[in-house]
């Protein structure tokens, strides 16, 4: 059967037509029913053929003809075309496939429609809660271009506001100001235009407090009408322009009253009409009151100076410190004027006074009228040579002997100027003298700058080299001090380059804290022999490892202690943390602990007394709770309520004393026993008493008051 249904399907070569041979039935029957088989098949995937007139068999594939006969009779009865011309399986099985899979298709056709459609509307769901779910990414505000969309625009513009700066707050409003209502982002823009508004009139108005009113309305008019801020930024504008006026108005009348030193006028301006006065109008008249101290004060000056060059005009020295206290008045004031003019009258006298000293051969006095001039004082070319030689004079005698670069170069131009001295001057002898002076000076300076210049790299070769080059100054040379100087301090310099591997390598010991690297650090930084630079440092940083050590050794000493205190054991806590002995790190805190403890056994010791003392005083004994009270010496923790609690109780029995002394007589009449005492026992003998000191004495018994 199996062999069968395979070769109805084997493919048969096309070349060789097959026809059925006529001949006895039973040696054709196979075909026959091979035949049969195909017109079964033929007809169960479409309809018969015309042409085909046998009728069908019936069995399925399986079938085998009925008889003999009846197979005979099909094939003899009536004429057909051979069937290898239209039921071969070669034509038959691709129709058949077609018509199966057309079946299949329309059967799964709607499952796969509906599979299909739940699977994108799941997809399309899973995409869209991704999407929602997934954090946008931050745009690149610094990629923003003109098609950027609004949303970037808006936080980029806002990431930028955060600064506060008045440049960001401006673009944020620009950028916002032309969005209409129908933008998505128009609520949020508009909270933030308000927000950046308010900042900017903000900004605005510290620029008015800061005196820069101008500046104050250039920024507020930054705020367009529309914004939420508008009538705000407006009102505030038009105050400061009034104020502005204000301002101007005033600060022109002070002027001019300034001008015209009419003190008492600028000042009466400045009296504000009411107590009412804003901040900026007080910051206004604050600083006007300034500018009258600042022109009364150039002007009691000058007046001071014109009034003692009055009475000294001979004396140059006197007028050549006026030139430089004249040259220093505020030239903001109107005083300045005056005293420029003062100055050159006064700057006349000392050339003339140099002239006529020059004339008479005695150059001393002419540099010592020289000196004082001003260094834009036009002199003649003799006046000018003085001046040259007064101020090398200044230059090879510095006020400081100390190494500085602007003494270098002081000197420097001074022997330059000096060398412009032709020989034919009267100044050219003092002029070679100053020069030989000044080249010595020069020189040594220069050897100092380049041995400076060489110890700036901190090696020991090199500060060597400075020290050696800095020592070809000899004890009689003017810089000598300076270059002392400079060699104690690179001495210096090699020792801290010395001994610094021996603190450094102590430093990365003592990072670890443990006891034996402190210990080591403590060694390696007493390497570090005294006299030496860096010693001050090591030993700070021995006393610190020292400190930590003992730290690190009685802390356990003092943990067990408290451990013992929190188990009442206060008597064993006291004697193990007073083994910490004086000196070391924790004995401060040690002698804390044993001081708070000492007064917590204190007043276990004796609250007892104290309470019992109470209770007898709350019964009227207030005798026997007084001598009880008196059993707490000084010192101890309750000495202080003992006190006042036996000051209240003596205030007690001294009030209720005469009523008792009167119920004794009355008593003491009636059953005629007139010798008894009644009064009460006051000090009874104290159960308890610590030693008490040497000089203490017995307390006194409270005053017995007449009876009333």
């Amino acid at each position: 059967m199996s062999q069968r249904a395979i070769d109805r399907f084997r493919p048969q070569p096309a070349s060789r037509p097959q026809t059925q041979p006529q001949g006895h039935p039973a040696i054709n029957a196979p075909d026959a029913a091979a035949s049969a088989d195909a017109s079964n098949q033929l007809e169960i995937s479409q309809p018969p053929l015309e042409s085909d007139l046998s009728p069908p068999l019936e069995g399925g594939d399986d079938a085998q003809p009925p008889s003999q006969p009846q197979a005979d009779y099909a094939s003899a009865s009536l004429p057909q075309p051979p069937l290898t011309k239209t039921l071969t399986p070669k034509k038959l099985l691709p129709s058949r496939l077609r018509r199966q899979f057309a079946q299949g298709a329309r059967r799964a056709g709607a499952p796969l429609i509906w599979v299909s459609l739940v699977a994108f509307c799941g997809g399309t769901g899973y995409a869209a809660f991704n999407w929602l779910s997934t954090i946008p990414p931050v745009p690149e505000c610094d990629r923003l271009w003109f098609f950027s969309l609004d949303a970037d625009k808006l936080f980029c513009a806002e990431q930028a506001a955060r600064s506060g700066t008045t440049e960001a707050l401006i673009a944020g409003l620009n950028l916002v100001e032309p969005w209409s209502a129908n933008n998505q982002l128009y609520d949020r823009a508009t909270r933030l235009q308000r927000e950046w508004s308010k900042q900017l009139l903000q900004l605005a108005s510290t620029k008015a407090l800061q005196n820069d009113l101008d500046g104050a309305i250039q920024l507020a008019d930054e705020i367009k009408p529309g914004n939420p801020v508008y009538r705000e930024a407006k009102n505030s504008i038009l105050e400061w322009k009034k104020l502005r006026d204000r301002d101007h108005l005033l600060a022109d009348i002070v002027e001019a009253a300034l001008k015209n030193q009419d003190w008492k006028k600028a000042e009466a301006e400045l009296q504000p009409p009411s107590s009412r006065v804003s901040q900026y109008q007080q910051q206004q008249l604050n600083r006007l009151r300034e500018r009258i101290v600042t022109e009364r004060i150039a002007f009691n000056q000058l007046q001071q100076l014109q009034t003692l060059v009055k009475a000294q005009p001979a004396n140059l020295e006197t007028v050549g410190r006026a030139i430089r206290l004249a040259s220093q008045i505020n030239p903001r004031s109107y005083v300045s004027a005056t005293a420029k003019k003062d100055v050159q009258r006064w700057s006349q006298v000392l050339v003339k006074a140099a002239e006529s000293q020059l004339a008479q051969g005695n150059i001393a006095g002419a540099i010592a009228a020289a000196q004082w001039l001003p260094a834009e004082t036009a002199l003649s070319p003799a006046l000018q040579e003085v001046l040259w030689v007064s101020r090398a004079q200044q230059a090879a005698n510095p006020s400081t002997p100390l190494f500085t670069y602007d003494r270098v170069w002081q000197q420097t131009i001074a022997l330059a100027t000096l060398q412009q001295i032709q020989p034919q001057s009267p100044l050219y002898p003092l002029a070679q003298r100053r020069i030989s002076s000044l080249e010595y000076q020069v020189q040594d300076l220069t050897q100092l700058t380049l041995a400076s210049a060489i110890a700036k790299v901190p090696h020991i070769p090199t500060l060597q080299l400075a020290i050696q080059m800095a020592q070809t100054i000899t004890p009689t040379r003017p810089n000598r001090i300076a270059a002392q100087t400079l060699i104690a301090e690179w001495r210096k310099e090699i020792q801290r380059v010395e001994d610094r591997p021996y603190l450094t390598l102590a430093q990365r010991l003592a990072r670890s804290g443990n006891v034996k690297n402190l210990q080591a650090a403590i060694a390696h930084a007493s390497k570090i022999p005294l006299g030496r630079a860096l010693r001050p440092d090591a030993q700070a940083a021995i006393f610190d490892w020292r400190h930590q050590i003992q730290t690190i050794e009685d802390k356990p000493i003092l943990e067990q202690a408290r451990k013992l205190a929190n188990q009442k054991r206060l008597a064993e806590a006291i004697q193990k943390v007073n083994t910490i002995p004086a000196g070391r790190a924790l004995h401060a805190e040690a002698q804390a602990a044993v001081l708070r403890w000492t007064r917590m056994i204190q007043t276990a010791e004796d609250q007892p007394i104290l309470d019992e003392a109470k209770a007898l005083a709350d019964q009227g004994s207030f005798g026997a709770a007084i001598g009880l009270a008196y059993q707490i010496a000084p010192g101890r923790a309750l000495y202080e309520a003992a006190q006042k609690e036996i000051a209240a109780w003596s205030a007690q029995l001294a009030a209720t004393r005469p009523s008792h002394r009167w119920a004794g007589d009355s008593w003491s009449g009636r059953n005629g026993d007139r010798n008894r005492d009644s009064s009460p026992q006051y000090y009874d003998a104290p159960r308890w008493r610590p030693e008490p000191p040497p000089t203490a004495l017995p307390p006194e018994p409270p005053p017995e008051l007449p009876p009333p």
